[in-house]
Parts: C-alpha cells; sequence; structure tokens
C-alpha cells in the first residue's frame, strides 16, 4: 500500500530534502536524505518500519516521503508492483502468509499443512511429494500430468490430456470408440468398458454408454439412484416406506408415555423423541420415561444432554442441580468404564489407537501413519513395487518386506515347490512346480 506522510521529517535539525532522486526498478542508486541503503533499498533511518523502494517500470522521481511505498510488518524482502510495496519474505521467527508475516516457523515452499510451531510440513501442495521435510515436484508424465506421487519415480494419480487415456502409468492415445455424452476412457476393441461421462450423466456399463441421470421424485429424501431414480435414504425426521419406496414422517412412529419420535429408522423404531416436562426418551424402552430424583453414581454426568455422543438422556438431580447422563451412545461412539465411570467414548476408526472424535485420530498402531487426523496404511502411503512398507511416519517408510517367488523347502531341506508370497504376505502354492523353479533360477 502507497503511505501518505504529509510532514517534514527532522534529523539533526535538518529537514528532508526536496531534490528528486532518480532510480531504477528495484535497485537503489542513491538514497534521499534520511535513507540509507540496505541491500540495494534505501531504508529511512529516523522513520520506523518503512521500506523505502522505487515504484515499477521507468526511472521515477522520488521527492519526499509521500512517494515511499511501505510493506508489512517484519517484511525482509519487499518489492514494488503496480505502485504498491509487496513482501515476498520475512524476519528470522516470522513467515510469511497471504502477504502478512505471522509469528513461527516457516516450512518449506509448497507445504500445504504447516506446524508454525517446529516447522515440520505435514503434506505438500497438489503435484508434490513429501521428503526429508521438503516438498519435490511429481515426476512428469508425457501427455499428462502426475497430480500425486509418493517420490521422483512412483506417480499415484495421473490425468492425462485431451485426446488420452490412462493405461497402466501412461497416457496413451485415446483409440477407443467414441460415444455420445462422454468420452470412452478404456474399451476392449470396439466395446466401452468404462467412460467419463458428461454431467448429468451415468456410464451403463451392460450398455457401453452414458445415459442421462433419472431424476429423483421421491418427496424428503436425500438420496436416489441415479439409474432408476428410486430413493435410498431419506432425509431427517423421515424413514424410508419399503413397500411403496416413500419417505415417511417419524412424527408417525408411536412413542409411549406422551412423545413425539423426532427422527427414527423405520415404522416400529424411534432413534429420538420429544417428551413432556419432567420425562426423558429412552430408545430401549421406546417410551418418555419419569426423570429420576437422584443420580446413579456409575454414569458420567453432564450440565446439558451432550447430544453429539449420546442417543438420549436421563435427567436426575444431584445436590440440588439437574445433570443428564447417556441413555445409549451415538453411532460411532460406543459405552465404556474410565475409572468406575461408565462413559461414552469414540469408536476410533481401522489402525487408530487413540482418538478426540469416531473421524479424528491422534494415535495409529503399527503399520499405520497419521495424515491430518487421518490413519492411513504404510503400503497406502509408501507404494515399493515388489516390496510392502510395514513401519512408517509421515515423512518416510522405515521399514518394508520384500516379496515375490521363491522356492519352498520340506522339513528336510529338500526343494519341494515354488510359492509366490504377494504384497499382503499371502503365499501361494504354484501347481507347474518344475516350470515355476526353473523359470525363476531356482532349479
Amino acid at each position: 500500500m502507497k503511505k501518505t506522510l504529509l510532514f517534514t521529517i527532522l534529523t539533526f535539525g535538518l529537514f528532508f530534502s526536496s531534490e528528486a532522486f532518480t532510480a531504477q526498478v528495484g535497485v537503489c542508486g542513491s538514497c534521499p536524505n534520511d535513507c540509507i541503503m540496505k541491500g540495494g533499498v534505501c531504508t529511512p533511518c529516523s522513520i520506523s518500519g518503512y521500506t523505502c523502494i522505487y515504484p515499477e517500470n521507468e526511472a521515477q522521481q522520488i521527492t519526499g516521503p509521500d512517494d515511499i511505498l511501505e510493506c508489512c510488518a517484519h517484511c525482509s524482502d519487499c518489492r514494488s508492483s503496480a505502485n504498491e510495496a509487496t513482501c515476498y519474505g520475512c524476519e528470522s521467527g516470522y513467515y510469511l502468509s497471504g502477504g502478512t508475516c505471522y509469528p513461527g516457523v516457516a516450512c518449506c515452499s509448497g507445504c500445504s499443512n504447516c506446524n508454525h510451531t517446529t516447522g515440520v510440513c505435514s503434506a505438500c501442495g497438489s503435484g508434490q511429494y513429501l521428503s526429508g521435510n521438503r516438498c519435490y515436484s511429481c515426476p512428469t508424465v508425457s501427455n499428462g500430468t502426475c497430480t500425486s506421487c509418493s517420490s521422483s519415480t512412483n506417480c499415484t494419480s495421473i490425468t492425462c490430456n485431451t485426446g488420452y487415456i490412462l493405461q497402466g502409468n501412461s497416457c496413451v492415445v485415446n483409440t477407443c470408440p467414441t460415444i455420445q455424452h462422454g468420452t470412452c476412457t478404456s474399451c476392449s476393441g470396439s466395446t466401452c468398458t468404462n467412460a467419463s461421462c458428461d454431467s448429468g450423466y451415468y456410464f451403463d456399463g451392460g450398455y457401453h454408454t452414458c445415459k442421462a441421470q433419472v431424476a429423483c421424485t421421491t418427496s424428503n429424501c436425500a438420496a436416489c439412484s441415479i439409474s432408476t431414480g428410486i430413493c435410498s435414504q431419506c432425509k431427517s425426521g423421515y424413514y424410508l416406506n419399503t413397500s411403496n419406496n416413500q419417505c415417511t414422517a417419524c412424527s408417525g412412529v408411536p412413542v409411549a408415555q406422551g412423545g413425539t419420535c423426532t427422527t427414527c429408522t423405520s415404522a416400529s423404531h424411534c432413534s429420538t423423541a420429544t417428551c413432556t416436562s419432567g420425562k426423558f426418551f429412552s430408545e430401549t424402552d421406546q417410551s418418555c420415561i419419569e426423570a429420576l430424583s437422584a443420580c446413579p453414581t456409575e454414569p458420567e454426568k453432564f450440565s446439558s444432554c451432550p447430544t453429539e455422543i449420546c442417543n438420549s438422556c436421563v435427567s436426575c438431580s444431584l445436590n440440588g442441580a439437574t445433570k443428564y447422563f447417556c441413555m445409549g451412545c451415538k453411532e460411532g461412539y460406543h459405552q465404556t468404564t474410565v475409572a468406575g465411570v461408565v462413559k461414552c467414548v469414540p469408536t476410533c476408526p481401522t489402525g487408530c489407537s487413540m482418538c478426540t472424535t469416531p473421524t479424528n485420530c491422534t494415535i495409529c498402531i503399527d503399520g499405520y501413519a497419521l495424515i491430518n487426523g487421518t490413519c492411513k496404511t504404510c503400503a497406502e502411503l509408501y507404494p515399493m513395487g515388489h516390496a510392502v512398507c510395514i513401519t512408517c511416519n509421515e515423512r518416510m517408510c522405515t521399514s518394508s518386506k520384500t516379496w515375490g517367488v521363491k522356492a519352498c523347502t520340506d522339513a528336510n531341506g529338500v526343494t519341494n515347490a515354488c510359492v509366490e508370497e504377494n504384497q499382503e504376505g499371502t503365499k501361494c502354492i504354484i501347481k507347474n512346480t518344475d516350470e515355476c523353479l526353473k523359470k525363476f533360477g531356482l532349479k
């Protein structure tokens, strides 16, 4: 931004000279009075926080402070562009984001998920991979773009240019037949086996072409089949009536003792309900039950019902205050006893040993690495051809196991079979033993 300073700068009794100063773009040939040269730019020694740089394009006339451009605080690399100052680097102890310097440690260029406390990068942007806390460009692909990779040689996702399709790890000329409303991406001879269809169309594998999606006409439907238009899931507060494929309001599901059902799974099962004052809904009993006058000691108690983890709550009185405890846990949570207290705790996803919610993991089991709150298998993160990554972290594979064809010997040390060990470690005996052994030089 351009900084307007309508005042006269006094330094040791002298004023800012009105002389014209001429300089080329980005490099100071000389500095105005009260400015000192620092790294090719002029810095006024009497105006704290300023970086004097000259406007873009041609040599310009600097006549006073009104012509000075100013960058953000803590900027170490300030340049002019379109008569505005832009920061390209920050002082030590600060990092650049959106043209502003913030306190913290900068990560490598291209990092999409940076811990600014430690300077550790956990993920790179599209078309880059992480190695040794640095982001590197994915390998180039002829007639396409590698959008995701695990190393400089292993591309895991490729987008091919128009007129090309993906075969294996290469983009080849698309010789598949032309189809309406889409592009055939794989074929067997003149038969299309898969296609990328236009918006509003889907690929029908039986007819080998793109067909128009069938509109969903069921009221209060949340998800429909694109090929039939039949509803498969209803909106909250409705259940799918399988006899007519219509969404029916849960308010008609019976709840004993004066309750109104608000969410349900069928005509006979209510999940949540509103009850009259002094009562709570029990999903187990499908009924509104009187609140307890005294709280039991076992369940964990809350000042209000935590509906994000509980199916429903029981209200009770504890030392004159109303408290609540869970009656059944929400999907993704399960009931367990911790130090004598019954709690609803998150059910951690596959590969996760500790989590804060069913979808946010904090610690993974062996064979997995934590990436943005999700545990991913080492084999998935670091594909290695004829080997499988067994242990890893978010930056590298730490141990691996090779696999392939090998000789199998009996208890007497006699080779009697040829065994193939695949990536998952499963062993399959090959029937033609002699041919197999010769092929791999084992006989």
